[in-house]
């Protein structure tokens, strides 16, 4: 399991407690919560591809939509779809 660790000033803190109670746990929820938006992305699409596909079975846990997903050969994480997005426009502008 990953684990990161975020290195703020006091006074960055200080700010955060302007509107948080709790740092930590504002922090652990962002991030569940963002994990839980992007496999709910994830998985509707993979859905949508199986649909279109005309797949006659559809796994029904919503990790195994998302691992299917990311195995895709077409599948780019973000680092991947920008530095595409970097290159596309470097392409179309180049003399």
């Amino acid at each position: 399991m990953s684990q990161y660790i975020v290195e703020i000033s006091q006074t960055e803190e200080q700010i955060l407690l302007n509107d948080l109670v709790d740092v930590q746990t504002w922090l652990n929820e962002a991030i569940l919560g963002r994990i839980n938006c992007s496999k709910k992305e994830m998985a509707n699409a993979e859905k949508q591809l199986l649909t279109t596909e005309g797949a006659e079975f559809m796994p029904m846990s919503i990790d195994i939509l998302c691992q299917n997903y990311m195995n895709r050969p077409t599948y780019q994480n973000r680092e991947q779809r920008d530095a595409a997005a970097r290159q596309a426009i470097i392409d179309r502008y180049q003399v």
